[in-house]
């Protein structure tokens, strides 16, 4: 079953249901490529205004740079670019991409 299913089944049983408002925590790091490649898969769907952030490579620019860069940060701007294509295209091409990833927080109780 699917979390969304998961959910709408845990709604419809219980009478009180607890929900976590946080703010993400949104930051932004120049990762110099240095001739190397970015080191970062860049996912997106279809229907995203964002990309998200799969395996970092321990070899690649990420790393280099030192950015910490976790699976499932969204990138929700590259070099002030913000559409998911002009994103895709300026990772790419630029050789220092300033990117800018916004972080979902995790809470101890979540």
């Amino acid at each position: 079953a699917s979390s969304a299913e998961e959910m709408k089944d845990t709604l419809e049983r219980q009478m009180q249901v607890d929900v976590l408002v946080g703010h993400p925590y949104v930051f932004s790091t120049v990762v110099p490529k240095a001739g190397r490649r970015l080191g970062m898969e860049v996912r997106h769907l279809p229907s995203g205004l964002a990309l998200f952030v799969g395996e970092v490579d321990r070899d690649g620019a990420v790393a280099a740079a030192g950015a910490d860069f976790r699976p499932g940060d969204r990138i929700i701007g590259v070099n002030r670019r913000t559409s998911v294509s002009d994103m895709m295209a300026v990772l790419s091409v630029s050789d220092e991409p300033e990117i800018v990833v916004s972080r979902v927080p995790v809470h101890a109780n979540s």
